[in-house]
């Protein structure tokens, strides 16, 4: 009976475990390719209405005489990307991990511990992984 037990619990763990991790592995995903304004800024130009994000960097507007949304082709929002460069939320995360690594890299010196800058390289290697721009 303590062994059923036992696997039920490791088992509880799990999934318990799992589902904290959920949050983080989302808040890595939050990160945004697009600036809201800009992709606005082009259906206001180009005749579209209503636009709205159905999920992360999908958005979906009307066409011009259209009564049913279409997604924004990706070949404009890619575009508009190189037309504006990094979104806000890039930057901030750019910043992030490199103002970790320059902490981390004092900190390495000053403890004479690799450690540091082994987490900034992991932190930064997220950042960069995330900041490819997916289809």
């Amino acid at each position: 009976m303590s062994t059923a037990l036992l696997g039920y619990e490791s088992k509880l763990f799990i999934v318990i475990f799992y589902k904290n991790l959920s949050p983080l592995n989302n808040y890595y995903a939050m990160m945004k390719h697009y600036c809201d304004t800009w992709i606005q800024e082009w259906c206001d130009n180009n005749g579209w209405t209503e636009l709205f994000m159905e999920r992360r960097d999908f958005y979906w507007a009307f066409p011009p005489g259209a009564v049913i949304p279409e997604p924004i082709p990706t070949h404009i929002l890619r575009t508009i990307k190189a037309e504006k460069g990094l979104c806000p939320q890039e930057k901030a995360w750019i910043t992030a991990a490199t103002a970790l690594t320059l902490v981390a890299a004092m900190l390495s010196y000053w403890f004479e511990c690799p450690m540091p800058i082994v987490f900034a390289f992991s932190f930064a290697a997220i950042t960069v992984a995330q900041l490819e721009v997916e289809d």
